[in-house]
């Protein structure tokens, strides 16, 4: 394997550009936890372990961020895929208040970890717009903004007007304003809360990828490939961090 598996990958994707050499930590024997797996989820679990005061791991097949932590739009918004009215329509006005809530509390993390850390990855509150292509969208939007009250979310319906007071776009009827959302490069992230974990103690290397796991008294056994050559490590507890590689 080459010093960087995908030598063309920083020409591909945005932010993935001027990523800095391959990490090649050397690795102990044994750990307390591996973490398998270099994306936002991996580095934050690495970050929050060593951090804590466990001798942790973590190994990467590729670059971080190679995948979807790094190939993403970086926008950083609160919620989930079902929007609030669907959220309150399925669990009822409390529990969906909740759930909203644990998105705000993982985005206040982002800020967090970010200002702790020192992590320049260019992170805005800045807001967002849903836009309205007719007035159909934005009867839509008015329910969804009905709900985002009943939940205890913020909101703002623009009308025409409104809207062209903030971006120039005459062909929209109107927009609805997330203002909790925001903006990041999600790869400076990624590696940002490595940089802050290795400080930590954590031992990171890339394009070691991982073939064999299993258990073994009590313990965890994984084997990996880096390169040319191969090696073992033993942990108390293994994290599965890879999102749909694996």
């Amino acid at each position: 394997m080459p010093d960087d598996p995908d030598p063309s990958a920083s020409r591909r994707f945005f932010w993935l550009r001027g990523a800095p050499a391959p990490r090649r930590q050397t690795l102990r024997r044994r750990y307390d936890a591996l973490v398998i797996g270099g994306g936002l989820a991996g580095c934050s679990a690495a970050l929050h372990l060593a951090a804590g005061g466990a001798r942790a791991a973590l190994l990467e097949g590729d670059r971080l961020a190679a995948g979807a932590s790094g190939r993403n739009t970086g926008m950083l918004v609160a919620g989930y895929a079902p929007g609030p009215g669907q959220l309150l329509e399925r669990f009822g006005a409390e529990r969906a208040a909740i759930s909203w809530q644990i998105s705000l509390d993982a985005m206040a993390l982002v800020h967090e970890l970010t200002q702790r850390y020192g992590i320049d990855c260019a992170l805005a509150r800045s807001g967002s717009l849903y836009a309205a292509w007719d007035a159909e969208d934005m009867d839509e939007f008015a329910d969804e903004l009905a709900a985002r009250r009943a939940i205890g979310a913020g909101g703002e319906l623009l009308d025409r007007a409104a809207l062209q007071r903030r971006v120039q776009a005459p062909h929209l009827h109107g927009a609805l304003f997330s203002p909790e959302d925001g903006m990041l490069n999600p790869a400076a992230l990624v590696r940002g809360m490595a940089d802050a974990a290795a400080a930590c103690g954590a031992d990171i290397r890339e394009g070691a990828r991982v073939t064999e796991v299993e258990e073994d008294a009590g313990l965890v056994r994984a084997r990996y490939r880096s390169g040319q050559d191969e090696g073992e490590l033993i942990a108390g507890h293994v994290i599965l961090a890879t999102n749909a590689y694996a």
